[in-house]
């Protein structure tokens, strides 16, 4: 009906000016490759960038270096949201996109959880996932997927990695690692502090933040403005609130 009433006016006026109403207000389209721990607050963002600028946002989430290697074949994604620098570095490194620069757009911690009706409860992180315990834990794949690797960063660094690395149970993306705790399929996981907010799972343990931080980057790859725009719009802070009411932490030099 908008489309129609558009071209009512346009044919109305046709005899004494030009009508540029239908392009003027033609919605832009932006599809945004998200890394899935971005998934719901992905959404709320592309729900208010919606109301802001006249734009259709579409989010594809999935585990970031799934969403890399579909970028590098050819998947018509305008903008890239990773939760690590490395896999928007990847894309950079063969010239995929248009020169844009990755920007840092909110922070994370890590955790281990138990299901929600579970019993599980430690004194400390060794006791948790000490061998005597025995338990498998799920985490996404430390070889590929950003969580994971950060997962296996901290735990190298506390000299526990060696004893849990035969007990990990990788998951394609760390929402899979949560789903195994949940169903109750494994008993543990590490996740992100914003997965377990969105999960049934009790927090049974804080892991130290990695060495650089968990940082999640936006990388423009879109020939037009479009994806600059969105870009410079995370980055900016307009979308600070929303991050903060779903967990995240902000970049450094800004504060929920």
């Amino acid at each position: 009906m908008k489309r129609a009433r558009i071209f009512l006016h346009c044919a109305i006026a046709i005899l004494t000016i030009a009508c540029p109403a239908f392009s003027a207000q033609a919605a832009e389209r932006l599809t945004l490759f998200v890394a899935s721990s971005l998934t719901e607050v992905a959404s709320d963002i592309a729900r208010l960038y919606e109301a802001d600028s006249a734009s259709d946002v579409t989010i594809v989430p999935a585990a970031s270096s799934t969403l890399a290697r579909q970028i590098a074949a050819g998947a018509p994604a305008d903008v890239f949201l990773s939760a690590d620098p490395q896999w928007a570095d990847w894309l950079i490194d063969r010239q995929i996109g248009h020169g844009g620069e990755a920007r840092t757009i909110a922070g994370n911690g890590l955790v281990v959880i138990a299901a929600g009706n579970s019993a599980k409860a430690a004194d400390d992180i060794d006791d948790l996932l000490g061998s005597a315990n025995g338990a498998r834990i799920a985490v996404a794949d430390p070889d590929h997927v950003p969580a994971g690797r950060y997962a296996r960063q901290v735990l190298e660094s506390t000299g526990q990695w060696a004893s849990i690395a035969g007990r990990i149970v990788p998951a394609a993306n760390v929402r899979d690692a949560l789903r195994y705790v949940e169903t109750g399929q494994v008993p543990i996981g590490i996740v992100y502090a914003t997965d377990a907010k969105v999960g049934t799972v009790r927090v049974v343990a804080l892991l130290p933040d990695p060495l650089p931080p968990i940082r999640y980057v936006a990388l423009p790859l879109g020939e037009s403005g479009r994806a600059q725009r969105f870009v410079d719009y995370m980055a900016g802070g307009s979308a600070d609130p929303v991050l903060c009411r779903h967990g995240f932490r902000l970049p450094e030099g800004r504060s929920c």
